[in-house]
């Protein structure tokens, strides 16, 4: 298990430990709170819904006009870090919702799980193990997409598989409308 795995599992089961770990990167600045939270979550949501528009258009035109423009190349490697920030900033969507921003992917985590699945109780245990609710699958899914993000990033091949850019990108639709679903879009 990772550093991240692990942080992430810990905050999951124990809303002390996640209170205490946000309320440290609060005090480092890696958080802060914001006043206008309407506004800072729908310009984030905006972004989410631009980056998944532009993922997904490239992702569709790969048999097409990538094809034949870019003869054997792929470019899924952008396209699936073009659905992770899009589920990041709907992420940060959520986040600006409870009054804060974030400067780091770890700690817009661990305030959604603080706040949305702690505090604010929009998951229930019951729905943790569910599609479609901000529940354990999409913050694993969170997690997940930032793995594939950074494997697309960093990894040698210049062809990165079309299935993680698909996983990506189912991600992403799901994760960007259960948050139009809390903020009552």
């Amino acid at each position: 298990m990772t550093f991240r795995e692990e942080r992430y599992e810990d905050w999951l089961k124990n809303p002390e430990v996640c209170k205490r770990h946000f309320e440290r990167l609060f005090g480092k600045g890696v958080v802060s709170a914001i006043s206008d939270t309407q506004a800072w979550s729908a310009r984030h949501l905006e972004k989410a819904d631009h980056n998944l528009d532009f993922a997904t258009l490239i992702h569709d035109i790969h048999h097409t006009a990538v094809k034949d423009r870019f003869p054997g190349q792929t470019f899924y490697d952008w396209t699936t870090i073009a659905y992770y920030y899009a589920i990041y900033h709907a992420a940060l969507a959520l986040l600006a919702l409870a009054g804060y921003r974030s400067k780091s992917h770890m700690a817009t985590l661990c305030g959604i799980i603080l706040h949305y699945y702690h505090k604010n109780r929009v998951l229930e245990k019951k729905h943790i193990e569910m599609l479609g609710q901000i529940d354990r699958r999409n913050i694993e899914q969170f997690i997940e997409a930032q793995g594939l993000r950074e494997r697309a990033s960093y990894g040698v091949s210049v062809a990165f598989e079309e299935r993680l850019s698909a996983l990506a990108r189912n991600d992403a639709i799901a994760f960007l409308e259960k948050i139009k679903d809390i903020r009552g879009e």
